[in-house]
């Protein structure tokens, strides 16, 4: 087995006996089951995406449960002395980078894998029509979603010499895509697009409504990646399977290209600083 191997493979080993990997199993199972409760009879009487519509909560729990599984993932091992044993190794300080984000993307797969199966079951006791496209797109979205956020995560988990600065930039990070993108990053696409910094009349995208820039320029960010698309997932699995994806899509193919976008390319940043730090 490859040094990177060794190291995946020892991150799943040390998660499989932690009780964070069972806590964030438990949080995101706790969470989809008191969603669907509080939202039941709504869930039940709605005749489009009752599921999709279920996952709601998720757009603010899944960067919660990567940030705190990612956050210490390379860093860590730098404050605490320990990445002197890794390097030590036969292998190179790629093996590391890649070897704990291949190690932290299989920990999440098993947290979102139970969750979408609670979220299967569910469907099945609770609604009388399962729209299995419907399921498709959900998972999907979950975990398309999950995997940009563990990829911003342990980016910048390699990037930082400190867990202060990573719980700094991560969290400044999150503040930006969930607060802030609205009044500091869409304002500079109305200027160059439109010639007016104002986004007055442009609500928080939800739907496929609204001009074609800001549309694309929504799903920059993976948080409105996962509101925004949410809604039209079903629609959208349910064409591809056909053979028959629509122009109205775009956006959504241009958003799941970002969210794919985020999880490699926070890494490639963090693999190349990490290599060129100093590491006492």
């Amino acid at each position: 087995m490859t040094k990177m191997g060794t190291i995946a493979r020892k991150d799943i080993s040390d998660a499989s006996r932690s009780r964070l990997l069972w806590g964030a199993v438990s949080l995101m199972v706790l969470v989809l089951v008191l969603a669907w409760n509080d939202s039941g009879a709504l869930l039940e009487r709605a005749e489009n995406n009752p599921i999709l519509y279920a996952i709601n909560p998720f757009g603010m729990f899944v960067p919660f449960v990567a940030i705190v599984l990612g956050y210490k993932s390379i860093v860590g091992e730098r404050t605490s002395g320990r990445i002197r044993i890794l390097l030590g190794l036969p292998g190179r300080r790629r093996d590391v980078v890649f070897g704990k984000y291949l190690g932290r993307m299989v920990v999440f797969l098993v947290i979102m894998s139970v969750t979408v199966v609670t979220l299967i079951a569910l469907s099945f006791v609770r609604l009388e029509n399962v729209n299995p496209y419907e399921l498709v797109g959900a998972a999907a979205l979950l975990f398309l979603y999950g995997f940009a956020w563990t990829g911003m995560t342990v980016g910048i988990s390699s990037s930082v010499s400190s867990e202060t600065r990573a719980v700094a930039a991560i969290v400044g990070l999150f503040v930006l895509f969930l607060a802030l993108w609205e009044a500091t990053v869409l304002p500079i696409f109305a200027l160059l697009f439109t010639g007016s910094a104002s986004t007055q009349g442009l609500d928080h995208i939800v739907t496929a409504d609204g001009p074609t820039w800001y549309l694309y320029a929504t799903r920059l960010n993976p948080v409105h990646v996962f509101d925004g698309s949410r809604y039209n997932m079903a629609e959208l699995v349910e064409n591809a399977a056909n053979g028959t994806v629509a122009s109205v899509h775009g956006p959504d193919l241009f958003g799941f290209a970002m969210l794919l976008a985020w999880a490699i390319i926070p890494i490639a940043i963090g693999y190349w600083r990490f290599e060129r730090a100093e590491l006492s």
